[in-house]
């Protein structure tokens, strides 16, 4: 690898192609750390992506500074009309790169290190509508869906995130005298009671799921991504699909599991939930967040 230290920036000459090599290396590390898939994933992409950005604008990683790293930023906001949050997520998987490169004394600084992340903004009003979630369930109801039935509830109503969906197990659901609770796993973990709709419905797919045969799903994955004997888990990519096809059958807004997230913070107000039990039941960690929530926008539960 071509190296020449740096005494201005503190940043050894390393070629972004030499950097990139150490990818893998890297996305090891972050599953080390307890990283779920999704988020090793994102890291790992968002890092690609700035080594290929500097190859094209022949940008060297020595001669990095605070005004590059305006421009990238700026560039995410213009040509791919990311919000603030998806930048300030993109800064920061890869600000995690070069933290790793350091410690690998591959770099000697982290030219990140000192670029503030752009602000957090927090969302209120982006939650799903309550005549909407309405008129999907009853849809689904109508046509005895009951996985996609057990996948909304869970989303709206639980407020679990889209890798903790997939990555469910039927040994994770756990009937109790008073209904069932739900063993989420990864980074925040924990195990929440679940609210009854979202009980009955998981009970009714998995009637649906044993009366099929549920030796055919040897992973033992609540939600599998294909159907017929050669199932495979289901990817946030596949359940990103998955809701944007049920809202163009339905005639609905567009879905995103973080609308119906929003939507299931407004509903576990609705019933008289304290803000410390919200945020541990959706496994928050930004009080900001569920304090702008604690308004229930009009037209939510």
């Amino acid at each position: 690898m071509n190296r020449r230290a740096n005494q201005g920036s503190g940043v050894e000459r390393l070629d972004s192609k030499d950097a990139a090599a150490y990818m893998p290396l890297f996305a090891s590390s972050l599953a080390r750390r307890g990283k779920s898939p999704a988020t090793v994933s994102d890291y790992s992409r968002d890092a690609r992506k700035f080594m290929q950005y500097l190859q094209q604008h022949r940008l060297e990683l020595a001669y990095l500074d605070r005004s590059a790293l305006e421009r990238y930023c700026q560039h995410l906001y213009d040509e791919h009309n990311n919000s603030s949050n998806s930048v300030r997520r993109k800064v920061f998987g890869i600000r995690q790169f070069f933290d790793f490169l350091c410690a690998k004394r591959v770099i000697a600084a982290n030219p990140f290190q000192a670029f503030a992340l752009p602000r957090y903004i927090d969302k209120p009003n982006n939650a799903y509508r309550q005549i909407d979630f309405e008129n999907i369930i009853a849809f689904l109801h109508a046509n005895k869906r009951r996985r996609q039935l057990a996948m909304l509830y869970l989303l709206a109503y639980e407020g679990i995130k889209a890798s903790e969906l997939t990555a469910l197990r039927w040994q994770d659901f756990l009937p109790t005298k008073q209904g069932a609770v739900l063993r989420i796993g990864g980074p925040r973990a924990r195990v929440i009671e679940l609210q009854q709709e979202t009980t009955k419905a998981l009970f009714a797919y998995r009637g649906k799921f044993s009366s099929r045969g549920a030796t055919t799903n040897k992973t033992g994955m609540i939600f599998s991504g294909v159907r017929g004997p050669q199932r495979q888990e289901l990817t946030r990519h596949g359940l990103k699909f998955l809701l944007t096809n049920l809202a163009q059958q339905t005639g609905s807004a567009p879905i995103s599991c973080e609308k119906l997230r929003n939507h299931a913070i407004a509903f576990q107000f609705a019933q008289k939930q304290s803000a410390a039990a919200v945020m541990a039941h959706l496994g928050l960690r930004r009080v900001g967040r569920i304090i702008a929530n604690q308004q229930v926008p009009k037209g939510t539960c």
